[in-house]
């Protein structure tokens, strides 16, 4: 992709990336950015993803596929990345799996839970089936407002209020509630303050 001089990135508020993207050139402009979504297609270098790290402050969301994130950040190990991403997204979506091997299990899930536990207020993810999965991220997560969790398995237990009632306890939630839909599980959740 050119740079286009005459073109104002400035205002640009939410970028979508459908394939390649390889310009450094016009990202150090891109300081209004709030939201960027990544395609299943999407090729995006390390070195570029930082980039766009460095310098877009008010990035808060992302959209992204849960093995390029694995790729960006070098399997998590990448400190830098992982430090810009812990520190601004507040809204993180992955894409729904396709099959079991994209589904967060209890080792993806302590790898992604640190960085983004202390600002992710809206987390989106797919998983097997496991309820203990659900309160993990419950419980280590410190800030979710709400939570979407596409169950891959058809014939998984349901999650019932009785269960998420004595999660709400051991992670203190109150004036939580879940909806089903299908698959998907989708909890509204308010945290005890401590006054």
């Amino acid at each position: 992709m050119k740079f286009d001089e005459n073109f104002n990135q400035t205002k640009i508020v939410n970028l979508i990336i459908e394939r390649s993207f390889t310009s450094i050139d016009w990202i150090r402009t891109l300081t209004k950015l709030r939201h960027v979504s990544f395609s299943k297609r999407a090729d995006i270098s390390s070195n570029i993803f930082e980039c766009l790290l460095d310098h877009t402050p008010e990035l808060e969301s992302l959209v992204v596929d849960n093995n390029l994130l694995r790729i960006l950040t070098n399997n998590y190990n990448n400190v830098s990345i992982c430090n810009q991403l812990s520190n601004k997204i507040q809204y993180l979506k992955f894409h729904p799996a396709t099959n079991a091997s994209q589904c967060f299990n209890k080792n993806r899930l302590a790898e992604i839970l640190p960085i983004f536990a202390s600002k992710c207020k809206h987390l989106s993810l797919s998983i097997q089936s496991k309820h203990d999965l659900i309160a993990l991220i419950l419980k280590r997560t410190k800030r979710l407002h709400s939570l979407h969790i596409h169950i891959k398995e058809k014939d998984h237990l349901p999650i019932t209020m009785q269960w998420f009632g004595e999660q709400k306890t051991k992670s203190n939630y109150s004036n939580c509630f879940i909806m089903k839909q299908e698959q998907d599980y989708y909890f509204w959740l308010g945290r005890h303050h401590n006054i």
